[in-house]
């Protein structure tokens, strides 16, 4: 629910649209895209956002590149479109790093990444997403760059598969968490894998203790994410849940030995 101080904001920033200020524009489609995705919005509200971004993209802003790829990439708002999401993405890549926007470089090479691995209207390219992925991590320190260049070696994509340099990224996605700055929930993602680590002994020594705590701060983490729409989210969560049962499982059977 909007509070004063945002509907006041958003009076401010109709005042500046009038005016065609374009930060104003992008500032406007941010705050109902990124900072309030949980909000409906009308047909005239969602034209809004995509209008604005595209003026954004025109100009050569890696944000709006970048948020309009992810609107293409997961359907929110317009029709999914992955190779428009592809472009969009790689657009915003090169303006942010051209810019020395890390954060939005970060994202975009991240989301690339996604793109070639799971071959999103392009053919897999597992060779380039693990490039996406590890550049990403080693320059930026992104979180999901990390988690998922373990993914790749945890699965053996591309590179040979290693369980032990799996497990170091994903301690290493723990690491540059900020849990106070998360607003897309990366966490429940990240203590997924470390879950699983635990409970099945991927890189590491089981624990079904961890994995519980583990887990169930991924199963929180997930309930947020649907919170806020994400269309992945929910059955990402189901999973989660699935793993607490079987963590339940596995400790109920130490106890009873």
């Amino acid at each position: 629910m909007l509070t004063s101080e945002d509907r006041q904001y958003l009076l401010e920033l109709e005042e500046a649209i009038r005016k065609k200020d374009l930060s104003a524009m992008i500032a406007w489609a941010v705050f109902w895209t990124v900072e309030h995705p949980e909000e409906p919005l009308s047909p005239r509200q969602a034209d809004r956002v995509v209008e604005y971004y595209g003026l954004g993209v025109q100009n050569g802003d890696a944000l709006s590149c970048l948020n309009l790829g992810a609107l293409y990439y997961t359907g929110v708002i317009v029709e999914q479109d992955f190779s428009k999401a592809v472009g969009l993405y790689q657009m915003a890549a090169r303006l942010a790093e051209e810019e020395e926007e890390d954060s939005i470089a970060a994202l975009a090479l991240s989301n690339l990444g996604y793109c070639y691995y799971y071959g999103r209207d392009i053919p897999v390219d597992y060779a380039k997403a693990y490039h996406c992925f590890l550049y990403s991590a080693l320059k930026f320190h992104d979180v999901t760059s990390y988690y998922k260049a373990g993914d790749m070696y945890r699965y053996g994509n591309y590179v040979g598969k290693d369980e032990d340099i799996a497990f170091l990224f994903y301690q290493k996605a723990e690491e540059a968490l900020d849990e106070e700055n998360d607003p897309e929930h990366i966490a429940a993602d990240v203590y997924k894998r470390l879950g699983e680590c635990r409970l099945y002994g991927i890189g590491t020594q089981k624990s079904p203790f961890l994995a519980r705590a583990y887990l169930h701060r991924s199963e929180q983490e997930y309930k947020q994410k649907v919170l806020r729409n994400d269309p992945f989210a929910p059955g990402l969560l189901v999973k989660v849940q699935s793993l607490l049962n079987e963590v339940e499982n596995e400790i109920y059977k130490r106890r009873d030995r």
